[in-house]
């Protein structure tokens, strides 16, 4: 780990997914570094459409652009279901 001597500042730098827990927030700094989430079961990152599952996109959603592009979009969205709940509330305070 290149951040050895520093553990104290980058406590999860690396951090590996636990399938059985609530996966930590996504954010847009996946574009600089995909290993800040490593795959619960395999040595790698997480591919973009696995950070999408995550955020709630549905598998057949589109992302465009570059694929550092498509991590910045997932990390700076709502997650795809909080946003339909909220979205419902705010439109039954409304009626």
């Amino acid at each position: 780990m290149p951040y050895k001597s520093r553990n104290h500042i980058f406590k999860d730098k690396y951090y590996k997914l636990n399938e059985n827990e609530v996966c930590k927030t996504i954010t847009s700094h996946m574009k600089f570094d995909c290993n800040m989430y490593i795959h619960p079961t395999e040595p790698r990152g997480l591919t973009p459409r696995e950070a999408a599952r995550i955020q709630t996109f549905p598998d057949d959603y589109i992302f465009y652009g570059s694929q550092n592009g498509w991590y910045a979009q997932i990390g700076n969205a709502v997650p795809v279901k909080l946003a339909e709940i909220i979205g419902k509330h705010i439109i039954k305070y409304l009626q």
